[in-house]
């Protein structure tokens, strides 16, 4: 695999990423967790950060523009939804669809642990150990967030999905923490 094939890939995945907290925004909207839906878009615009970090990284290591990044079609949402209102959803469908919410960030962690992993050799075996150490970092980021997902995913599992426990942590994501990332994204660049 190529540098440029690497840092492709890496591309593509983030904005894969950004595009699937963007769709986990309207989920939890949809499902009245306002909290929930700030947390997705706190972590859209991480990605997006993350994402421009990288091309940034490349553009300014390789001196070229990452070619063909390509973004995924995202299907969070189940179809089902769009026949319904907000008003349909019942204390069932909550308790699902929060465990399937996480069931997906979960998972979505997961595959980008691994592919930043294969990344990360690919470079290694092509002597790139700079840029190698610049996935590491990546790679770290993502372990966090893992973990910080499964924590989350096993105190809602152990609580059995609590209706109250849920509606009750929707204060705790604040409006503050959004700000806070978009004075951290006008402040990452420089141009």
């Amino acid at each position: 695999m190529t540098v440029e094939e690497v840092f492709t890939k890496m591309a593509s995945h983030m904005l894969d990423g950004v595009m699937i907290h963007e769709q986990l925004v309207h989920y939890h909207n949809f499902l009245h967790l306002p909290g929930y839906a700030r947390f997705h878009m706190e972590r859209c615009l991480e990605e997006s950060v993350s994402y421009m970090r990288l091309y940034n990284y490349y553009l300014s290591h390789y001196g070229k523009l990452i070619p063909n990044v390509k973004v995924a079609p995202t299907n969070v949402i189940p179809k089902t939804w769009y026949s319904h209102t907000k008003k349909d959803v019942d204390s069932s469908t909550l308790r699902s669809s929060v465990k399937a919410g996480l069931e997906m960030w979960i998972d979505w962690e997961k595959d980008t642990q691994k592919l930043y992993q294969e990344l990360y050799m690919a470079l290694m075996e092509i002597g790139e150990i700079a840029s190698a150490n610049y996935v590491s970092e990546c790679i770290s980021d993502v372990t966090e967030e893992l973990k910080e997902a499964e924590c989350y995913y096993l105190n809602k599992k152990i609580r059995d999905y609590d209706i109250t426990d849920i509606m009750d942590e929707q204060t705790k994501f604040s409006k503050e923490k959004c700000k806070e990332i978009c004075k951290v994204i006008k402040d990452s660049f420089s141009v």
